[in-house]
């Protein structure tokens, strides 16, 4: 069947991601007006498998119920390497920010930290959770710790009692790869481009 179904082949081995090129095939699927052509679909597929556990915590819970429509309408913007201007620590940069506009007077900032391999710099959450709060607003954003392992940061990047006062605030979650995945096959079930399906499942298998 190899010749046929080419079962080995995986574009993403070809491609040797690391961490960045990660971020980037992420940030471009959750843009509702990126190149997939598939709308906010795969954004609101994002925030519903995030919602399973963290519907009901904090003021990420606003955004897990806006429509695909609105989702779209709001202007939610992903960037990735953004700047931690609006602290000392300014050399910093937030893996994905997705800006939602239409929320609130300052916006809503989901910031996703990704961390497939690497370990945390000193302070790196603290300083991030300190530049959300200052850019959004109190209770305004949500930072999501994407953990390949699925442990949370290490203490020297947020204490433990920090982080635990965040997730009781419901400004810090942590995602696993695992999840991502599960959204993977998801978007997958979604899309409506053949080409974009063989591309999302090799993604998911990745």
């Amino acid at each position: 069947h190899a010749p046929t179904l080419a079962p080995e082949f995986n574009c993403f081995n070809y491609l040797y991601p690391d961490e960045n090129r990660l971020s980037n095939v992420l940030a471009k699927l959750l843009d509702p007006n990126g190149g997939h052509g598939q709308g906010a679909q795969f954004l609101k597929l994002f925030l519903e498998e995030i919602g399973k556990e963290y519907a009901d915590k904090g003021p990420l819970k606003s955004i897990i119920e806006l429509s695909g429509d609105d989702l779209k309408n709001c202007v939610a913007t992903p960037e990735v390497e953004v700047q931690t201007s609006y602290i000392k620590s300014d050399q910093r940069r937030i893996d994905i920010l997705i800006h939602f506009s239409a929320s609130g007077p300052k916006g809503f900032g989901l910031a996703i930290e990704n961390k497939p391999w690497a370990i945390d710099q000193p302070n790196q959450i603290k300083d991030y959770n300190e530049h959300l709060e200052k850019q959004y607003g109190e209770n305004n954003y949500t930072q999501i710790y994407l953990s390949g392992s699925g442990e949370p940061p290490e203490a020297a990047s947020i204490s433990e009692e920090d982080r635990q006062k965040l997730e009781e605030q419901g400004v810090f979650h942590i995602f696993t790869y695992s999840e991502l995945h599960d959204w993977c096959s998801r978007c997958v079930e979604k899309c409506q481009s053949h080409r974009l399906r063989c591309f999302l499942e090799d993604f998911a298998s990745y």
